[in-house]
């Protein structure tokens, strides 16, 4: 957060000039906001015009290393030596009287250090009361210095806003402020540095700031990080809700449907639905594909992603959503209230799951996924939709899945069909070479880079095994013009498949 050279800043505004003082990234995000901003206005005043702008105002704070101005954090370190556990308790009773979290939630257990290190094994988050005075006072510190960089990011937002209020565009812009993730619980639940001792001293007091300088790189660690997700399970790199569910605030007082303003919503969104959202506001469609800058092609479908555009200005729900996720072999995956989800570990709690197994809950009943149903015989025909309904979109988003499914499902909705020869044939008039995400949508079955007679032979066995030959035939015929010979088809069968078994290792080494 801090600049290699922390006395000075090293960069200038158009509209502010040189920026005195000592450099930091929030500062720094937001002086820059303030010049995008003053800079649309100056064009659309030259240019007689009245052009609308986007800005995505990306803090790289409260993200790690924990890093603020010395000032900062001395008023706030009282406020948490209570501890970790004093604390969560105090937050959902604080989060239940706003009216954020139902008066019948129960806050869950303290969570696993799944990241040990320390030489440590999988355990659970330590009570406060059982660390030595020292190991506190480090520990208070470090959630002090992570609550001033947040403190920091409340005053820079109010920058914005102020600049927009005073500029008369605040009730006709849209504002969307969420987080890409639950609290960070790496990799301990001490934090994460070089030194494993708890500090003191001058160490301690210098923690994270200017004056230990930019190379301190701080962690608050899991034991911290179990209060940020409060009162849900588990953190970052981790699909239970403490790792993926964070509220998304928005402001919009000239577009929001009346009966949203000031209104807690439940309902579902996720980041993938920015994109779509975003877009119908602005009058635009969601492209079917993009390209990038190496001029590869990529899919926009099958993302599951929305357009909230409709529910935010006639406050009319979208209904059950269908949401897949995948970490680091962390999964998940959500059907209106239901939800399925594994860890990669395994948990130290009371009938928790080992590592992998799936467990089942209903969120509208058990928003914290305290009462696995996985095991339940009564649920045992949604348990089992649930798992089909992850493996279907692990195997259409190319997440590793237990599916077998036919590499000619070019369209990958589980069926060999006409609308997949109807995607091979497209391929087959696009014969050049046309890169392997695009081209493998297209029929490029041993992904070589071109549909040709290779493709054709494996595309014809696929339907043969999959029991579609009847399909296979009807497509061959609706072309009129004759299947390659026999002598052809062997020899290309021979190639293919070579070339398949080539290109799949070939793949899998990258």
């Amino acid at each position: 957060m801090l600049s290699d050279e922390v006395d000075e800043r090293s960069y200038t505004t158009s509209s502010g000039g040189d920026q005195p003082g000592t450099f930091y990234q929030t500062d720094a995000i937001t002086d820059y906001t303030l010049d995008f901003l003053e800079n649309n206005r100056q064009r659309n005043a030259a240019e007689g015009t009245n052009e609308p702008f986007f800005t995505y105002v990306a803090y790289g704070a409260p993200h790690f290393p924990l890093q603020v101005r010395d000032e900062w954090v001395d008023p706030l370190v009282s406020r948490y030596e209570a501890g970790w556990d004093q604390i969560r308790d105090d937050r959902l009773d604080r989060m239940q009287q706003l009216g954020l979290i139902d008066e019948d939630v129960a806050l869950t257990l303290r969570g696993d250090v799944a990241n040990t290190g320390h030489g440590e094994a999988l355990h659970q988050i330590r009570a406060w009361d059982s660390l030595d005075p020292a190991r506190q006072a480090d520990l208070a510190r470090r959630m002090a210095i992570y609550s001033a960089m947040v403190e920091r990011i409340d005053y820079s937002i109010g920058r914005v806003l102020s600049d927009l209020e005073v500029n008369g565009e605040l009730d006709n812009t849209m504002i969307v402020f969420m987080s890409d993730n639950g609290a960070d619980g790496e990799w301990h639940e001490y934090g994460f540095d070089a030194n494993e001792a708890p500090r003191t001293g001058a160490a301690l007091d210098s923690m994270g700031t200017t004056t230990a300088g930019v190379d301190d790189h701080i962690f608050y660690g899991t034991g911290w990080a179990n209060v940020g997700a409060t009162p849900f399970r588990n953190y970052k790199h981790y699909t239970h809700e403490g790792g993926i569910r964070s509220p998304a605030i928005i402001q919009w007082k000239d577009g929001l449907d009346e009966s949203l303003v000031g209104q807690i919503s439940s309902q579902v969104s996720d980041i993938r639905d920015l994109m779509p959202t975003l877009l119908a506001i602005a009058g635009e469609e969601m492209p079917s594909e993009w390209t990038d800058l190496s001029g590869a092609t990529y899919k926009t479908t099958g993302t599951l992603s929305e357009s909230l555009a409709g529910f935010l200005t006639t406050g009319q729900p979208l209904g059950d959503r269908e949401l897949g996720w995948e970490h680091e072999g962390n999964r998940a995956y959500r059907l209106g209230d239901w939800k399925l989800v594994s860890s990669n570990f395994g948990s130290t709690q009371p009938g928790g799951a080992g590592a992998n197994e799936w467990e089942l809950y209903n969120l509208g009943e058990d928003p914290t996924e305290s009462d696995d149903l996985s095991d339940d015989p009564v649920f045992a025909a949604q348990f089992a939709k649930m798992v089909a309904g992850y493996e279907r979109w692990a195997y259409q988003n190319d997440v590793s899945s237990v599916l077998t499914w036919s590499a000619a499902d070019f369209n990958k909705d589980g069926v060999l069909d006409a609308s997949d020869l109807g995607a091979f044939q497209a391929g087959w008039l696009e014969s050049d070479a046309l890169g392997s995400n695009g081209s493998f949508a297209r029929g490029d079955i041993n992904l070589d880079g071109v549909t040709n007679v290779d493709d054709f032979v494996l595309a014809r066995r696929a339907f043969q095994l999959g029991g579609q030959q009847a399909v296979f035939d009807s497509f061959v015929k609706s072309l009129g013009v004759p299947e390659p010979s026999s002598l052809v088809m062997a020899a290309a069968a021979v190639c293919a498949a070579t070339r398949q078994r080539r290109s799949r290792r070939q793949h899998r080494s990258h």
